[in-house]
């Protein structure tokens, strides 16, 4: 009896010894065949740069594709777990976004006019055991887009800002401008302390972060500032029953009101005997002139001139004085003007050798040039009348009487009219009559 148990002992472990191994090799043969029909996927992570508007691919090579009982898909999804595609079919609805395939083992993902806001990681993935994923971070570039503060006005003396906010990727640096020359800012942000009229202009920013192209803004800036008032003299002599010119020159920023006084007094209501002109200068520069015809006694004395705007006042005080026919002359000078006048057509009963005088009033500032020495820090404008000889029908022929401009005295300056200049014309003028065809002059 003993016997025979051994024999089916050992029987029963041999048989159950040809079962183990025997499962054994069918699980490996399952398990090798499973290895070499299962997907094979490059899952080297890569990083994809793209400027803006422009296309790109997202590369992901997957080799044997397993067809049998069980299919593998390649699928592509965001950063946000939406899924692209499946397969070579596209699940959003963006055209944008599509499959493309050139070789069996493409699976690379197509996008067109790529957003900012496309950016992000991107996965592209198959469905085996454990899943295989290769990881696509697309870099979208944006060139600079800037959004600047508005144009100021701002009085003398307060500290704006101006900015210029600049957006892009990667991040734009700014730099400032005023014409071609470069400004140490704050990056986006330009600070002015106890603004100046000086710094007043167009301000240029310009973003760039190697993307083109580049983004450039402009700023105008404007300095309020009190006006500042100027006069060409302190002093000025004319005869009485003679006309003149009084001028002050005006900055300021706004214009403002401007006028003359008279004595600390506004001028009559005169409009024959005072009459003002305002002239437009470069930039915020205008002159007021005041014209007094007919000078009488109660004409002479101080004369200011005032002018005012929201910021404040300024104003400038010159004399006018009368010039005393009495006076003796002392060592002149001559100098001679040259003009040319325009042709002139005889009126109505007038012959064309007819001659005739016109009286010009002659204002400006003479230098050495005119052989006329004056004080050069003690400015002056030098009016005086010309007389000139006209002869009718003649296109371009004029001759102006000698000036007779008497040196400075105690910085003062007088003007005359020349008679032997007068006289010369009377000569010229009797000679035309009794002589027509002469061309002495």
């Amino acid at each position: 009896m003993l016997g025979k148990d051994e024999d089916f002992k050992m029987s029963f472990a041999v048989h159950l010894l040809m079962l183990i191994i025997s499962t054994m090799l069918v699980l490996v043969s399952g398990l090798q065949h499973s290895r070499e029909t299962q997907p094979v996927m490059d899952v080297t992570p890569l990083n994809v740069t793209v400027n803006a508007g422009m296309s790109t691919i997202l590369p992901c090579i997957v080799h044997t594709i397993y067809r049998g009982e069980k299919k593998h898909y390649v699928i592509w999804v965001n950063s946000r777990r939406q899924v692209i595609s499946k397969g070579e079919s596209r699940i959003i609805t963006d055209r944008r976004f599509s499959v493309s395939r050139l070789y069996d083992s493409d699976w690379n993902l197509h996008i067109s006019n790529v957003r900012p806001e496309d950016a992000g990681l991107y996965m592209c993935q198959v469905n085996t055991e454990p899943i295989q994923i290769k990881r696509v971070h697309l870099h979208v570039q944006v060139p600079p887009l800037i959004s600047k503060s508005d144009d100021i006005m701002v009085p003398e003396g307060n500290t704006p800002v101006l900015f210029c906010n600049a957006t892009g990727q990667p991040r734009p640096s700014v730099m400032w401008f005023k014409g071609q020359e470069q400004i140490i800012s704050d990056g986006e942000m330009l600070r002015f302390v106890n603004i100046t009229r000086e710094q007043r202009g167009k301000y240029r920013c310009l973003a760039f972060n190697r993307v083109e192209p580049n983004a450039e803004e402009y700023i105008n800036v404007e300095v309020q500032y009190r006006p500042v008032v100027r006069l060409l003299n302190q002093k000025i002599r004319q005869y009485q029953g003679k006309s003149v010119f009084l001028d002050c020159i005006v900055e300021a920023e706004p214009h403002g009101t401007v006028r003359w006084t008279k004595n600390d007094l506004p001028l009559p209501d005169e409009k024959w005997k005072y009459s003002t002109m305002m002239f437009d200068g470069d930039g915020d520069v205008i002159t007021l002139q005041l014209r007094i015809t007919t000078l009488d006694e109660s004409d002479f004395g101080f004369y200011t001139c005032e002018a005012s705007n929201i910021i404040g006042k300024g104003q400038a005080t010159m004399e006018l004085l009368e010039l005393e026919s009495t006076t003796s002359k002392p060592e002149a000078f001559r100098t001679k003007s040259h003009l040319s006048v325009t042709p002139f057509v005889p009126s109505l009963g007038q012959s064309k050798t007819d001659s005739y005088l016109e009286t010009l009033f002659d204002t400006g500032r003479f230098s050495e040039e005119n052989e006329i020495p004056y004080n050069p820090n003690d400015p002056t404008i030098y009016q005086n009348e010309i007389l000139i000889l006209r002869e009718t029908g003649l296109s371009q022929k004029a001759n102006a009487v000698n000036k007779v401009i008497t040196a400075p005295k105690n910085g003062e300056t007088k003007l005359h009219t020349s008679k032997a200049g007068i006289l010369c014309i009377m000569f010229v003028m009797i000679s035309k009559l009794y002589f027509p065809k002469s061309d002495f002059l």
